[in-house]
């Protein structure tokens, strides 16, 4: 069973041994979360290019256990980035349910025509 707790502990120990945990100042803040969005968008970027996503073309071809594994790393980054901002599991958790609220709200409202008109749902409730 996946455990989230454990996940973000195992990450936050090997932060440590990295030398960026705990962070130290808001400077040093700022200049690891930069350093783990830029991987973490790195790693995102790495996972196409393990397959053919251009729409254009003809080709199928996924290395699908490469774009697995890519997923992960960026998993460990996005990790790396809620450490560091002091996000807990359980944040991210009611975070996740109140944005898919949010999402399924959308799809319930037409948002797809909405959208050219800049109206959102939050601004309708």
């Amino acid at each position: 069973m996946f455990d989230m707790d454990e996940v973000v502990n195992r990450q936050i120990e090997l932060q440590k041994a990295y030398g960026t945990y705990p962070v130290q100042s808001d400077s040093d803040r700022n200049a690891i979360l930069t350093d783990n969005i830029l991987a973490l968008e790195d790693e995102l970027h790495e996972a196409m290019s393990e397959y053919d996503w251009k729409r254009w073309s003809d080709s199928s071809v996924m290395d699908v256990e490469r774009v697995k594994d890519e997923l992960r790393d960026a998993f460990q980054f996005f990790i790396n980035c809620m450490v560091t901002v002091g996000m807990t599991p359980d944040e991210l958790y009611t975070k996740l349910l109140a944005k898919q609220e949010i999402n399924w709200g959308r799809i319930h409202n037409n948002y797809k025509a909405r959208i050219a008109h800049r109206v959102d749902v939050e601004e309708m409730q």
